[in-house]
């Protein structure tokens, strides 16, 4: 008996180059578990802290369809449950405005 081989081709992400909406600005490390970051919107938005993503959660979100995407983004733990640590509420940020983020 012999074996018989089938084309095989994994999904795949194609990655683009792309202007985010915002900047971060590390401010500093005060401890092992807690980070001080600067954000500065390049035009009005929304965010949302993520923390302790798990990496295959993420890059499911990655791959998925964008109307899914801002419909989880909006309610909730968009990576699912035992997958993120832990997410804070969506904020407003307007164009050119800075806020401190202190992550912990």
């Amino acid at each position: 008996s012999g074996v018989t081989r089938m084309p095989h081709a994994p999904p795949r992400v194609n990655f683009t180059k792309i202007l985010l909406p915002f900047r971060l600005k590390l401010i500093g490390v005060k401890e092992p578990y807690r980070i001080e970051l600067s954000i500065t919107a390049l035009e009005e938005g929304t965010y949302r802290v993520f923390w302790g993503v798990n990496i295959k959660a993420f890059h499911q979100v990655l791959r998925a369809p964008e109307e899914w995407f801002l419909t989880a983004y909006s309610h909730g733990n968009l990576f699912g449950k035992e997958k993120c640590v832990e997410f804070g509420d969506i904020k407003t940020i307007k164009k050119g405005e800075d806020e401190d983020l202190l992550i912990e």
